[in-house]
């Protein structure tokens, strides 16, 4: 096996193992490169081939964890708007990615590396309405993480 290939099997295995352990889910069932197949399995791109990548490619992975272990169903609400419900969802996310973040600094940085990458992702969106969602999330990060970010 080529030294690359070592290393990037490695790479997984590591998010892997930090992802279990934070979701507390010895037993969560991680794969890479490919789509969902169920509620009870993450899957994650495949591993970046840039290193400057690699803390939000682990973010990703992060925030997944964090939704496995501190989403709630009870606070799940069907409102009959596909809009409303959007906004709600990602309030959902940024709630159990802050809860993360404040329990272990880690966690907060790559967080805080896959928003920036969204951030840059956002910053070519034209239409307004389109910017709603993460102005929100941005909002709300540097309420609650008293952090200050450049969307």
């Amino acid at each position: 096996m080529p030294p690359e290939s070592s290393s990037n099997e490695n790479l997984k295995e590591a998010v892997s193992a930090a992802t279990r352990a934070l979701a507390q889910d010895p037993e969560l069932e991680i794969s890479f490169g490919g789509m969902p197949t169920s509620n009870s399995k993450i899957v994650l791109s495949n591993p970046p081939s840039r290193k400057s990548e690699l803390a939000s490619f682990r973010g990703k992975a992060d925030a997944l964890a964090c939704s496995k272990r501190f989403s709630s169903d009870e606070i799940s609400i069907d409102t009959g708007s596909v809009k409303l419900n959007s906004l709600l969802t990602k309030l959902e996310d940024v709630r159990v990615e802050i809860l993360g973040s404040k329990k272990y600094e880690g966690v907060s940085n790559n967080l805080n590396a896959r928003f920036e990458d969204k951030c840059k992702a956002f910053a070519s969106i034209e239409e307004k309405e389109d910017l709603l969602e993460p102005a929100l999330e941005s909002w709300l990060r540097q309420i609650l993480l008293e952090e200050k970010f450049k969307p």
